[in-house]
């Protein structure tokens, strides 16, 4: 259960935070600022932006607007409904050079990271129970060998 006004889901690109958010937010208003005209209508008045949008929205690659966490933050601090914004970024939100205010004790921040090959392939990575079943043997080199004395 989402007890916090924002969630922010971060990633390296291309690893499926949109189609998560697409999957388990589907019933939120959704926009993206990979479009050129709600990137600029973003840019040009941000608490205007943020103050025209639905109860619940998802906000898919915010790094691109770093004007709107201060928008986002007065929102929030006006009406702190849980679950309202849930943000999508490639990007250390609180890294980007534009950002001088935190969404601190606001927002909850989910870091998403990239499938492994085998979960890909919806396979089960053997390398752990064959370590600990003792099938793989350390192979110890002579210079740590010295090491270990």
């Amino acid at each position: 259960m989402v007890d916090t006004p924002v969630v922010c889901v971060l990633g390296p690109r291309q690893v499926g935070k949109s189609t998560l958010c697409h999957q388990v937010a589907s019933d939120r208003h959704y926009l993206t600022f990979d479009d050129h005209a709600i990137l600029t209508a973003a840019q040009q008045d941000p608490t205007g932006f943020i103050q025209s949008l639905p109860e619940q929205v998802t906000l898919d690659e915010i790094q691109r607007v770093p004007e709107l966490i201060l928008a986002i933050k007065a929102e929030v601090d006006r009406n702190r409904q849980p679950g309202r914004f849930l943000l999508t970024g490639s990007a250390n939100l609180l890294l980007l050079p534009k950002v001088k205010e935190s969404l601190a004790g606001r927002v909850e921040i989910l870091h998403l990271h990239p499938l492994a090959e085998l979960e890909k392939e919806q396979n089960k990575p053997a390398f752990l129970e064959a370590l600990f079943s003792g099938k793989l043997k350390p192979r110890i080199t002579q210079a740590q060998q010295e090491l270990l004395g």
